[in-house]
């Protein structure tokens, strides 16, 4: 796009085209700061006995339907309603061999859900959490989890090794 970094601010990057330079806040959206990547969850859906399974791990959650269309259905409604913000909606994309990918109208809650989720499943309070990141507070970290503040890819990748410290996550590129 021409654009290219130019130093750090206080709390934003400067970026320029050679002629005009643009401040950009460091903790905006992943999709948004790594130059309009569309992030997406992956899940897998089968058929189990008369219901279609349809699994998003990384979220930790799992729903069903009697046919494929109506388990599709049901991955956009719970995620919807797990986020549970007006305005906030989500697109289901079919893949190849069983598998699909969601995506998100706002990716700073969906992460937010990621986090909350992997944080429950390890068992570990928000306080635990902030004592592992090495911060005073709860609230710092809560922050992400209520969508509120995003983190820049390395915060995630630090985030994620606290709250799933034994799990790797694979980003994997769709074609």
């Amino acid at each position: 796009s021409g654009w290219h970094f130019l130093r750090h601010g206080g709390k934003h990057d400067v970026w320029t085209d050679g002629e005009r330079e643009e401040a950009v806040p460091r903790h905006r959206e992943i999709n948004e700061a790594q130059g309009g990547i569309d992030v997406r969850f992956q899940g897998k859906i089968y058929r189990n006995g008369k219901f279609w399974l349809a699994e998003i791990p990384i979220l930790d959650a799992m729903t069903q339907g009697y046919t494929r269309e109506e388990a599709y259905r049901m991955v956009k409604d719970l995620i919807e309603t797990l986020i549970d913000r007006p305005e906030f909606s989500v697109e289901v994309h079919r893949a190849e061999r069983g598998h699909f990918e969601v995506s998100a109208s706002d990716m700073q809650a969906m992460i937010g859900l990621m986090l909350r989720r992997q944080r429950e499943k390890s068992g570990l309070s928000l306080s635990e959490v902030a004592q592992r990141l090495g911060v005073k507070s709860r609230h710092a970290y809560a922050r992400y989890e209520r969508g509120t503040s995003a983190p820049t890819l390395e915060k995630l990748d630090q985030l994620l090794k606290v709250v799933s410290p034994d799990r790797d996550f694979v980003l994997h590129q769709t074609q």
